[in-house]
């Protein structure tokens, strides 16, 4: 019921096109034309966490596998920033728990960490805390400092933070 509640606020109820407000029909068959104008070799069927149920994850899948498109290993980035981690540190393991009781300080960065990680959270409640998001989420409202940056704007933030730390 959280969830309900927490996603309604921003939660589009029609469809949008072009920047503006659709039917259901227009918008369905706006999407038939495109799929049918575009090579099927450029079209990639991506989808990662938020869909891991049967139903959500496995028959979708049924749609792209029949047009022919091409498909990941459910995700963009998940295999490839574990090699990329792996190579620099040796392993891709994240932290262990007694990690997060040692810490001083945690910065979230686009992480719902109060209901995606509830177990994490507890150990790091009471700790300093920054979080970086481009909304209003519940982990910038129970941080310390918090940043609400532009969205697709964190990789440039990243770039700045790197030349800090630096």
């Amino acid at each position: 019921m959280a969830d309900l509640k927490r996603n309604e606020i921003n939660r589009l109820v029609h469809p949008v096109v072009e920047g503006k407000e659709v039917d259901w029909g227009y918008a369905l068959d706006y999407v038939s034309r495109l799929i049918s104008a575009t090579d099927k070799k450029r079209i990639a069927h991506i989808e990662y966490d938020g869909n891991q149920g049967l139903l959500t994850w496995y028959f979708p899948a049924r749609l792209w596998n029949l047009l022919g498109t091409i498909s990941t290993d459910y995700s963009i980035c998940s295999t490839e920033g574990h090699e990329g981690i792996k190579a620099h540190y040796g392993s891709s393991l994240g932290s262990s728990p007694e990690d997060f009781l040692k810490a001083n300080s945690f910065v979230m960065w686009g992480s719902e960490t109060p209901f995606s990680f509830i177990h994490g959270w507890k150990l790091i409640k009471d700790k300093f805390k920054i979080a970086i998001d481009i909304r209003e989420s519940e982990a910038v409202k129970r941080s310390d400092v918090s940043f609400i940056i532009k969205p697709s704007s964190d990789p440039y933030l990243a770039i700045g933070v790197i030349k800090e730390i630096m």
